[in-house]
């Protein structure tokens, strides 16, 4: 009885040594996008599509769909969390840094260094104040968190974000640059809504615009068969022709199952594509059409 009962007590902490409340597999972040010049409003979305593995830590790869065009913007990212933080995978340094620290305490401090428009910044993080909210019957912690240079900058890093335990920054989910910063008229204009499998639906009080039109799971078997996609010769030895039945051009990307992207093209139906340049292995492509994102096409070079 006693060996029973000590299994059962080991197998429940392996189950909560592995959970993971943030960012599970489906969950889905909703954002508005501002266009500076003109007003307008527009929608973009945050999901997590899959586990994957980077440096022999658990990731959850999370696709931006869209999204603001600012200091920090990379439509694929990996983060993982461990005892409270939240870390986030920076290409250009090859490491993990941190995005949120759900157990740091008023007054302390983290730097973030990351790949602001094509150069290495580096973001000081400074916990000002700590406090709890009741979000669908479950107690989260919320930090303000103040952002600012470590060293003066001519960008002038000097701003504030609220961070929710499961959901994040209520402006962006990694909201690593000065709201002034803007490209070609546009930015983040703030969290509409949030949800995953597991924590439910969460609305910040726009509820009516969070609706999603597809799901990325379900993307393959709606969209590819809808347009008659074709990419062969698959298994390929680096020539490839895509052929579809779009009305305008579409956008082309190509990933490495890091979720880098190695390839992106604006293509025509019937176009050549070549990829002889790139290591033999599996890729993952999408096509980006008409606010549309189809896919994932499996492809395989020899």
């Amino acid at each position: 009885m006693k060996q029973f009962i000590f299994i059962l007590l080991s197998f429940c902490n392996l189950i909560n040594s592995d959970a993971q409340d943030f960012a599970p597999i489906g969950a889905i972040w909703y954002y508005s996008e501002r266009y500076f010049d003109r007003g307008d409003i527009s929608f973009f979305t945050a999901e997590v599509i899959k586990d994957t593995t980077i440096h022999d830590k658990a990731c959850r790869m999370i696709y931006i769909n869209g999204g603001p065009c600012g200091a920090f913007e990379q439509w694929t990212n990996f983060v993982y969390e461990d005892d409270s933080i939240v870390y986030f995978y920076v290409q250009a340094i090859d490491s993990f840094q941190i995005l949120y620290d759900f157990g740091a305490k008023q007054g302390d401090f983290w730097n973030i260094t990351f790949n602001a428009m094509d150069e290495l910044t580096t973001v000081q993080a400074t916990v000002d104040t700590v406090f709890n909210v009741n979000i669908n019957g479950r107690s989260l912690i919320k930090q303000i968190i103040k952002y600012s240079r470590p060293n003066p900058d001519p960008l002038e890093y000097n701003y504030s974000g609220e961070v929710t335990e499961i959901i994040g920054d209520s402006h962006y989910l990694f909201n690593l640059y000065s709201l002034h910063i803007v490209c070609d008229g546009d930015m983040t204009d703030g969290l509409r809504c949030y949800e995953d499998p597991e924590f439910g639906f969460y609305s910040t009080g726009i509820a009516e615009s969070c609706t999603y039109t597809y799901h990325w799971n379900a993307i393959e078997e709606n969209m590819i068969n809808k347009y008659d996609i074709r990419i062969f010769p698959n298994p390929t030895n680096g020539q490839l022709l895509i052929d579809f039945n779009f009305e305008k051009d579409a956008t082309i990307e190509i990933l490495d199952l890091l979720g880098r992207v190695i390839y992106s093209k604006s293509i025509a139906s019937e176009t050549q594509l070549n990829i002889e340049a790139y290591a033999n292995g599996i890729y993952i492509a999408y096509l980006k059409y008409q606010n549309k994102i189809l896919g994932p096409k499996k492809i395989i070079k020899y």
